[in-house]
C-alpha cells in the first residue's frame, strides 16, 4: 500500500514515518473490510499511531537490531570460548613438552635429584602460571568490553535474560539498572513522532488517492 507522491512529499519526516508504521494497521483494516475513514484527520491517526506502536511494523527495526546484536555478542563469545580453550590445550601441551625437555637435560647432566632441577623446575611451571594468568586476564578484558557495550546497548535485563557463558572462568558482572540506549532512542523517536503528529494539518491527509506506486513502508 502507498500514498500519491504529492502527499508524501507534504509531510515532515515525522509523518512519513508515521505513515510509515500506520499504513501497514490500515492496510489490514481495508483487507478485512473494516470501515476506514475517507481522510485521516488527527484524532484518526492519533488511534491509528496507537494500534500501530503495538504492531509488529512499529518494532520491527529494534527488534532486528536486538536480533543482530544478540547472534553478534553469542558468535563472538562462542568464538572466545574456543579460541582460550584452544589455547589451553596448547599452553598446557608446550609446559609437558618443555618439563620433559627439562628432565631428560638434567638426567644427561646427572642432576637428577639436584637443587638445580628442582629449581628449574619451578621456573617453568611459574613462567607457565604467568601466560595461563595473562591470558585470562586478556580474556576478561574482551569479555567485560563486549557484554559491557551489549548491556549499554540493550539493557540490563535484555543482557541477563541471555544466559551468557564466562570465558577462561571469568564472568562479566552486570552494571545494573541500565534501560539501554535502544530502547531510549525506541521512546525518543515515539515521543518524536507524536509531537510530529500534533503539528499536521487540522483537515488531515486524504487518502483517496492511495496507489501501489508510492510505498514508504
Amino acid at each position: 500500500m502507498g500514498i500519491d507522491e504529492a502527499t508524501w512529499n507534504s509531510l515532515g519526516s515525522g509523518g512519513q514515518a508515521i505513515l510509515s508504521a500506520t499504513l501497514p494497521v490500515l492496510q489490514k483494516k481495508l483487507l478485512n473490510n473494516e470501515p476506514t475513514p475517507a481522510v485521516l484527520s488527527k484524532s484518526e491517526m492519533n488511534k491509528l499511531w496507537k494500534e500501530a506502536k503495538n504492531d509488529p511494523t512499529i518494532n520491527k527495526y529494534y527488534a532486528e537490531q536486538l536480533e543482530i546484536g544478540t547472534k553478534a555478542i553469542e558468535e563472538n563469545l562462542s568464538l572466545m570460548v574456543d579460541d582460550f580453550d584452544q589455547m589451553s590445550r596448547e599452553q598446557q601441551k608446550q609446559y609437558i613438552d618443555a618439563k620433559k625437555q627439562l628432565d631428560e637435560a638434567k638426567a644427561e647432566a646427572g642432576q637428577v635429584y639436584s637443587g638445580f632441577r628442582k629449581q628449574a623446575q619451578t621456573e617453568l611451571a611459574k613462567q607457565n602460571a604467568d601466560v595461563i594468568a595473562s591470558s585470562k586476564r586478556q580474556a576478561k578484558s574482551k569479555l567485560n568490553e563486549l557484554e559491557s557495550q551489549f548491556e549499554q546497548t540493550f539493557g540490563s535485563n535484555t543482557l541477563t535474560g541471555l544466559k551468557l557463558p564466562g570465558v577462561g572462568g571469568a564472568q562479566y558482572t552486570p552494571i545494573g539498572g541500565l534501560a539501554g540506549t535502544q530502547a531510549t532512542s525506541k521512546l525518543q523517536d515515539e515521543l518524536n513522532l507524536e509531537q510530529e503528529l500534533a503539528q499536521e494539518k487540522e483537515q488531515g491527509i486524504s487518502i483517496k488517492n492511495i496507489s501501489n506506486k508510492f510505498l514508504p513502508i
